[in-house]
């Protein structure tokens, strides 16, 4: 896979190229999660897609918040059930952190330094964000292709669709697109 990044100092644009097995990782080992202290008991579990399109569709700043609350399974405080009320910030991020540890690769990051200004950071590697790119530019490619046959021999879209991909290039090639 092929993406491209901008500095987030200078502004210079660096061109990654990385492996699909790279972003690989194991699975998590557990389902539910267990955060324990002496007063305390979390049990939570992994986010999945429809906690995240949940998320998106409330709009809230407070999406961390609103991600606790839907992973929590069960929170005890002194003996008393703490679901529904304001767990103390500390226990908040632990509970994060436990999540973060048990699923590794639901943030990925690619450690870059800039070769123009030698600035290290850590570029976020948003995957829907780069299928959709990618989606998008192939669609304006075939987009492309059906105008540049439509208008060179007369077809319609459905045609030069059912035309296989190898077909359809040879047409390219001896209208010169």
């Amino acid at each position: 896979m092929t993406g491209l990044v901008t500095c987030g100092s200078c502004g210079e644009r660096l061109e990654l190229e990385f492996a699909t097995g790279e972003l690989r990782g194991a699975a998590p080992d557990q389902a539910v999660l267990t955060v324990r202290g002496d007063d305390h008991e979390l049990q939570l579990r992994l986010p999945d897609s429809r906690d995240l399109l949940a998320i998106a569709a409330a709009g809230t700043e407070d999406g961390a918040a609103l991600l606790l609350e839907r992973c929590l399974v069960s929170a005890r405080i002194g003996g008393d059930d703490a679901r529904g009320g304001r767990l103390p910030a500390a226990l908040v991020a632990e509970a994060g952190r436990r999540l973060a540890d048990a699923d590794p690769l639901a943030d990925l990051r690619f450690a870059l330094t800039c070769p123009a200004c030698g600035f290290d950071w850590a570029a976020p590697f948003d995957i829907v964000g780069y299928l959709w790119a990618e989606i998008e530019g192939w669609a304006g490619r075939l987009l492309s292709e059906v105008h540049e046959l439509a208008s060179a021999y007369g077809w319609s879209e459905a045609e030069i669709l059912a035309l296989n991909p190898i077909r359809r290039r040879s047409y390219l090639r001896m209208v010169g697109a």
